[in-house]
């Protein structure tokens, strides 16, 4: 089982972050930072992206996943992360709302899993 609160209070310290230093990047309440790391309470669908995106984590990390569920496509020759990329780039955020809405926030962290791309190390 995992522990989101534990994840959540590595990934800061990892990134050399306070909690008031998170709360201020996220616009957020301070004590909003501590109640998730002591899992009081649950960062919101919305937020969990805010949060990935921060930490440069894929979502799959933040909802105990293995790392190794990932795609990365670094290996892949130039050309074919630029297909990736085009195929990416194709859903507008309009598109990705419309595919939030369908799915409901039970089903929206597993649909955003593979969207957790990497080229060289960066998601995209």
């Amino acid at each position: 089982m995992f522990d989101l609160g534990l994840i959540l209070k590595t990934l800061r310290e990892q990134h050399g972050y306070t909690q008031a230093e998170v709360a201020k990047k996220l616009n957020i309440a301070p004590g909003t930072v501590s109640r998730w790391e002591t899992n009081d309470n649950t960062p919101s669908t919305e937020r969990l992206i805010e949060i990935a995106i921060l930490y440069n984590t894929p979502i799959n990390h933040l909802i105990g996943r293995p790392m190794e569920d990932t795609l990365s496509i670094n290996k892949l020759t130039p050309d074919q992360q630029h297909i990736i990329m085009a195929i990416v780039s194709d859903f507008t955020q309009k598109e990705i709302n419309h595919l939030i809405n369908l799915a409901g926030d039970s089903n929206l962290l597993s649909m955003l899993c593979w969207t957790n791309l990497k080229i060289n190390g960066e998601n995209i």
